[in-house]
């Protein structure tokens, strides 16, 4: 069955990375999708931890199947798990067969500009069970200024969209769609927040964000952030200065 690896450009693959994922899919040849642990790294200088531990200790599924040390099958879906921030799957870790590309469909379009597309896709590959993960690390991921996680607020606005997309697209249980809204205004807040502080306005006018699912704070914020920019800066300052005030009183 022929299977497609990603690789980005900036990314590294260990030696075993391919030979480890063949040994998996040949174990259980009713894997359609793998992903890898992987290691973080900058200026070759890599991170003292993997991205495994960063996850929650009760992350993974239960239902789950070691076919070798390091080597699992997953018997439950991790879509309601991937909706959170705890997201463990980049494209450079990741191999699928390409009747799973026939049976969910490949990377939206839709996304193409967007730098979380691929979080789309991720949700969709992880809706079925039978998903293979391989624990060690065999991925390097390269970060550098060039990377678009380097702006938080930009990061937040394009997962709001993924997210929304989801929503209003994916066949899921109502309890994963309840998820879904959840994190949309999760993240939404964190966004006018970070946006704001930074008075970063143009990212409070989109229309991915949606004043009425938020706190009143946040809506005041989105507010400010619509006015004429001499007008907007200065009350923004103004309203940040009486926010750390007020933290500093209640300490």
């Amino acid at each position: 069955m022929p299977w497609i690896a990603l690789c980005d450009s900036d990314d590294l693959w260990s030696p075993n990375h391919l030979s480890t994922i063949a040994r998996l899919a040949e174990l259980a040849p009713e894997v359609r999708y793998v992903f890898s642990n992987f290691t973080k790294f900058s200026q070759d200088v890599w991170a003292s931890h993997t991205m495994f531990d960063e996850l929650p200790a009760n992350f993974w599924p239960i239902e789950r199947r070691e076919l070798f040390p390091g080597g699992w099958v997953l018997d439950q879906p991790l879509y309601p798990r991937i909706i959170f921030r705890h997201q463990p799957i980049f494209p450079s870790a990741t191999a699928f067969t390409r009747d799973h590309i026939n049976r969910v469909g490949g990377f939206d379009e839709r996304l193409n500009r967007n730098p979380s597309e691929d979080l789309e896709f991720t949700l969709r590959s992880v809706q079925q069970a039978q998903i293979g993960v391989l624990t060690e690390p065999s991925v390097g991921i390269r970060r550098h200024d060039g990377n678009f996680s380097s702006s938080a607020p930009r990061t937040l606005l394009a997962s709001i969209s993924v997210l929304r997309l989801a929503l209003g697209s994916h066949s899921i249980p109502e309890e994963w769609r309840r998820l879904l809204r959840e994190q949309i205004v999760a993240r939404s807040g964190g966004l006018v927040d970070a946006a704001f502080g930074r008075q970063e306005f143009a990212l409070l006018r989109s229309q991915h964000l949606k004043p009425a699912e938020l706190p009143v704070r946040h809506r005041i914020k989105i507010a400010i952030a619509g006015l004429p920019e001499p007008v907007a800066r200065p009350m923004a300052r103004v309203l940040l200065c009486l926010a750390e005030i007020t933290r500093g009183s209640s300490a």
